[in-house]
């Protein structure tokens, strides 16, 4: 057991902290994020070999995004302060490369959004 003044010179890490600790909170962060590109207007695409581009369909979109729901689902944490602290950077980054900030062909984890000015 730590003395108290032991734990007064080393406060305990923060949620934000610990939160971006492990693999599953980078998975849950880009889950977080492609579910907000995949919930807009935007065409999306997976780069392929070269210059190749797979547009994801309209009628593939549900199926995607229930892909992505599942992953949410596994790797977002069950605690409130940490899972506020995953959606806050999912929010940050889609925010960062949102399209009124960005070129055409952002690259995301999977999907790549296209904008057109």
């Amino acid at each position: 057991m730590r003395s108290p003044a032991a734990a007064a010179e080393s406060p305990p890490p923060d949620v934000a902290e610990t939160a971006g600790d492990s693999r599953d909170d980078a998975r849950c962060v880009d889950a977080l994020f492609q579910l907000e590109v995949l919930g807009g207007d935007w065409k999306v695409y997976r780069a392929g070999p070269g210059n190749e581009r797979t547009y994801l369909n309209d009628r593939d979109r549900p199926a995607e995004i229930e892909r992505l729901s599942r992953e949410r689902d596994a790797n977002c944490s069950d605690e409130p302060g940490v899972l506020a602290a995953q959606k806050r950077r999912a929010r940050e980054l889609f925010q960062a490369l949102s399209p009124d900030r960005s070129r055409d062909g952002v690259w995301l984890a999977d999907w790549v959004w296209v904008w057109r000015p």
